[in-house]
């Protein structure tokens, strides 16, 4: 199912380790001692040179110049973290081999483990392994399962399709064309199958030690490759050879491959997932003012309803199935989802955990928010402090650059901070404005609205917000207007999946209008 696809243009949860990632080193807690003073300036232009390639999203070139300040100085704190960041971002959370040294090195875990070890209460090395914990989660476990569940899918499809085949005789009009596109169809499925096994990333959980995958290596499915192989080439052999009942078993077997994959990392997600929330959780007992912990920690808690919520889906559609009759294929999603938001018709026992989960979103993103707004409010009113002091003396030329430059830095930094904020409340309206998520409040997302328009006024992303409200609402002429307005107005270029949203949301509004007169 795809995330938060209603009002966003991008998935916001996949944007999450990109926002944080910036601005993590103006300073930490420890510094280096027992230098020269040659040895101190090279270590400081090595920190200074390799928090700024972080900056630009040179990681490695960060990870380079750190470890060259850590060989100046190997307990330098601030070289350490910008060490662990970087491979972080690299995806290399554990021992790989570099290449420049030729030999095996720490990954970032246990750099930030080391840190810690030297400093338990450097907030930016607990900061990054809360980090690590949920990107994990969302960006490999959590993918892999969903993988393997699409996997799972399209074998399924594959034996339906058999089945069908199975009631056909080869004089039939049209028996040996479909046998043709299912062979077609299934060579490609193939092809991915076995790239999975070779990128050694789906159904394996380690990380590869060695270029040649190991044929007798057990897999996650309980099998070997050699024995995984023999089934997705004996397939083909049994379409090739209208042997459809053993294709249909063999793809079974696959099946439950598919499925015990997408359940064992299913379970290694969840893990990740809790083990973030508790990082996170001390985190803000440690830092209650921290705005981006607020933030972060509301993702957590997004990605933990949008777990509950897909469990919850899934009762839903075994639940519709005696229930409902002849639901379209292109419209299955949406029935299943209007169905389980109907109480009426499906009682789900984890809609109270889908509601709950929201809500500490909800609670966690309007602090951050809040936090965030006086942030901003103090930047200001430093820049207009600094202002003020250099207006005094005019004839310093000097001091006056200096505030002309700290005020422009102190822009961008509010530019940069309102453009996260942006993006936090459009997540605010999403989940007040759409009763899936249990939280539904029309008066709350228009009132986020307003706060949004404040921070920008000319985005006509308002329109499809406001169009989003008035159709939940039931203002279908509204919600018409609204969308029209937003597609005379946004980009074809840069707004073309929302806009493909907009229009085809106008178009069934239309059609269902004279339904319901």
């Amino acid at each position: 199912m795809k995330r938060f696809h209603h009002i966003g243009s991008m998935p916001l949860m996949i944007a999450f380790v990109a926002l944080i990632a910036s601005a993590l080193f103006p300073a930490c807690s420890l510094f280096s001692s027992g230098l020269d003073d040659k040895q101190q300036e090279r270590l400081d232009a090595d920190v200074k040179e390799a928090a700024s390639q972080y900056d630009e999203g040179h990681y490695d070139k960060a990870y380079k110049y750190a470890t060259l300040a850590r060989e100046i100085d190997p307990k330098d704190l601030r070289a350490r973290v910008i060490q662990a960041y970087s491979l972080m971002q690299l995806g290399q959370n554990d021992p790989f081999f570099e290449n420049i040294s030729m030999r095996h090195v720490p990954g970032a875990r246990q750099l930030f483990e080391d840190v810690l070890k030297d400093s338990p209460n450097e907030f930016k090395a607990r900061q990054g392994l809360a980090i690590m914990a949920f990107s994990e989660h969302l960006v490999f476990h959590d993918k892999k399962m969903r993988d393997f569940l699409g996997m799972e899918l399209e074998l399924r499809a594959f034996s339906e399709k058999v089945s069908s085949l199975k009631t056909l005789s080869p004089n039939d009009p049209g028996f040996f064309g479909k046998l043709s596109d299912l062979r077609a169809e299934y060579d490609n499925f193939r092809v991915r199958y076995i790239r999975c096994y070779e990128t050694r990333q789906y159904f394996e959980d380690a990380p590869p030690i060695s270029k040649n995958p190991d044929p007798k290596l057990k897999l996650l499915t309980g099998r070997t490759w050699a024995e995984d192989s023999t089934y997705v080439d004996a397939i083909r052999f049994d379409l090739d050879q209208r042997r459809f009942d053993d294709a249909a078993a063999t793809l079974a077997t696959l099946r439950e491959g598919a499925k015990t994959c997408a359940f064992y990392w299913e379970q290694r997600s969840l893990e990740r997932l809790e083990y973030a929330l508790k990082l996170y959780t001390q985190l803000e007992s440690g830092a209650p003012w921290h705005a981006g912990t607020k933030r972060d920690l509301a993702f957590v808690h997004v990605a933990f309803g949008q777990f509950w919520l897909n469990k919850a889906l899934e009762d839903a559609k075994r639940d519709a199935a005696t229930k409902l009759a002849n639901i379209p294929a292109e419209r299955e999603a949406e029935v299943i989802r209007s169905f389980y938001c109907d109480e009426g018709r499906h009682d789900s026992e984890l809609r109270p955990h889908v509601k709950r989960e929201f809500a500490d979103a909800i609670a966690n993103l309007r602090e951050f928010v809040r936090l965030d707004e006086e942030r901003e409010k103090q930047r200001v009113e430093h820049v207009e402090e600094q202002e003020k002091i250099a207006a005094g003396d005019e004839s310093n030329i000097f001091m006056n650059n200096l505030v002309g430059r700290f005020g422009e830095e102190m822009q961008f930094a509010i530019k940069e901070a309102r453009s996260y904020r942006k993006m936090t409340i459009l997540l605010l309206i999403e989940l007040y404005t759409f009763p899936i998520y249990g939280v539904q409040d029309f008066e709350q997302a228009t009132l986020w609205v307003n706060r949004l328009r404040d921070i920008d006024d000319r985005d006509p992303i308002f329109y499809f917000i406001w169009a989003s409200i008035r159709e939940q609402s039931g203002d279908a002429a509204g919600a018409i207007e609204d969308y029209d307005n937003y597609l005379a107005r946004s980009s074809i270029v840069e707004d073309a999946n929302r806009r493909t949203v907009a229009r085809s949301r106008m178009d069934r509004l239309k059609l269902e209008a004279p339904q319901k007169n």
